[in-house]
């Protein structure tokens, strides 16, 4: 058997019932549980168990340690709400999956639009491809983005994804090199992975939010600083937002300042 642990908001429902609609038709040869972890409160969806966090605000790792928590096998499939693997992917993939192994994909299909289930077994849909990092690229794709699968020992081992990230951007980065830090394998399974349309904006304190690009670059500093990492392309993100800082919202701009000051040691003038 296989928890399978989405996590999941209200906004990316039809994304899931989709996901769910398709894992049901493509994953006929194992048992499943299936825990849903809203951020904020989603219906019940039948044969799931669903956790309600109640959170106004999008918290990716709070939601995948407390899905993994409460899944009763042995192995979990982690994934986001809007994600689709070939047919019998989680079936093969279980059989093969060793201690201290976390397995995804190598590439994703990033659909241009909404696509109904017959076109999507028919392969009949327009897709980006996206290619996941295997040295932990900053703004590329890696092991913690969207779809992994693992033994739930080996991930509470680890520590769990830290949940000092908050909203989008580097949770996964940060989840991939922690994993590695602990001697764990990477595997990347080299099959497509489609990636559903959703509109690119995430919740925050309860409003649905598009510009988040200084989000992204708060949690960047956290991450750089944790990690000790010194990261061209990563100076460049953060000194573009700090260039533009008044065009945010001001209580984003004190959270960037705040990320600023840990990062660096200094103050922003």
């Amino acid at each position: 058997m296989i928890s399978f642990v989405f996590y999941a908001s209200v906004e990316r429902c039809d994304n899931l019932k989709q996901t769910l609609r398709m894992l049901e038709q493509r994953e006929k040869l194992i048992d499943k549980e299936i825990i849903i972890v809203w951020q904020d409160e989603g219906p019940q969806i039948e044969n799931t168990t669903s956790i309600n966090l109640k959170m106004d605000t999008y918290r990716k790792p709070k939601q995948c340690n407390e899905g993994v928590k409460a899944a009763t096998n042995k192995i979990v499939a982690l994934l986001d709400s809007d994600r689709i693997l070939p047919k019998n992917y989680f079936a093969e993939q279980s059989s093969k999956l060793v201690e201290k192994e976390f397995i995804t994909t190598t590439h994703l299909l990033k659909c241009k639009k909404p696509y109904e289930d017959h076109q999507i077994d028919e392969f009949k849909f327009e897709g980006l491809k996206e290619f996941r990092s295997k040295t932990i690229e900053i703004q590329r794709k890696n092991l913690f983005s969207g779809n992994t699968l693992f033994y739930k020992k080996d991930y509470l081992d680890c520590g769990g994804m830290d949940e000092n990230y908050v909203g989008y951007g580097y949770a996964d980065n940060d989840m991939t090199r922690t994993v590695e830090k602990y001697g764990c394998i990477s595997t990347y399974v080299d099959c497509p992975e489609i990636h559903l349309w959703h509109p690119v904006e995430i919740n925050y304190e309860g409003h649905r939010l598009q510009m988040f690009k200084i989000i992204s670059a708060t949690n960047l500093m956290y991450y750089c600083k944790k990690w000790q990492l010194k990261d061209l392309k990563a100076e460049t993100i953060i000194q573009e937002v700090y260039k533009n800082i008044n065009k945010f919202p001001e209580k984003l701009q004190d959270q960037f300042k705040k990320a600023y000051r840990f990062r660096y040691g200094s103050i922003l003038h």
